[in-house]
């Protein structure tokens, strides 16, 4: 049996405001939405990060020309982008995972790593949630995805909703196997009437 120690991962999707997401820190309706994850070691912290295009964090004046994102043209355009804490970025889905330590060092590490490449992001290819996939396989874990051209907070929100009815049915369908069981176990056929008794009141 693995040994979690308390080791958590956390996907979270904002979808897009068109698609019932929900509105941004800032009041305005979020176009694009937004993806990003977590980790909780074993003492209990719990780190959030997301990925954006570095303008968007310390404002589009305050990065070259050739680093903004300034409409549909730009797409495809590779930008600078940069890591953020997001624990207070709001969220319409959530995917949870029980990890190991090791899981948790591995995803760590990947980060890390991601952010000392100097990452470019893109809106199409290269984003939030390409970033947020990343970082669930470099741990091991198949993320909830779609069909879909392009790893977007529009299709991983929907795979999460998803991926968590199909969990709670297997839960419930593992309970009522687990009651059958109790009731019709091999055992003292005392308390076989104790785990199904029988109403012998007689009535006229």
């Amino acid at each position: 049996m693995a040994n979690y120690g308390g080791c958590k991962f956390k996907i979270f999707a904002a979808r897009p405001a068109a698609g019932g997401g929900l509105p941004k820190l800032g009041g305005d309706d979020d176009p694009t939405g937004h993806t990003f994850v977590s980790l909780t070691s074993e003492n209990g912290s719990e780190e959030f990060y997301g990925f954006y295009p570095k303008g968007a964090i310390v404002g589009w004046d305050n990065v070259d020309p050739k680093d903004r994102i300034e409409g549909p043209k730009d797409f495809f355009k590779p930008v600078q982008g940069t890591l953020n804490d997001d624990r207070n970025h709001l969220y319409t889905d959530l995917a949870e995972y029980d990890i190991t330590p090791e899981q948790a060092q591995d995803m760590k590490r990947f980060v890390q790593k991601w952010q000392e490449s100097e990452p470019k992001y893109t809106l199409a290819t290269h984003n939030c949630s390409t970033f947020a996939m990343k970082v669930a396989r470099a741990g091991g874990i198949s993320p909830p995805t779609q069909l879909s051209i392009f790893d977007s907070p529009a299709s991983i929100g929907p795979a999460i909703a998803r991926r968590n009815s199909w969990a709670q049915l297997i839960q419930q369908f593992d309970s009522a196997v687990k009651r059958i069981y109790e009731l019709f176990r091999p055992g003292d056929p005392e308390d076989a009437v104790e785990r199904c008794p029988i109403n012998t009141d007689k009535t006229d």
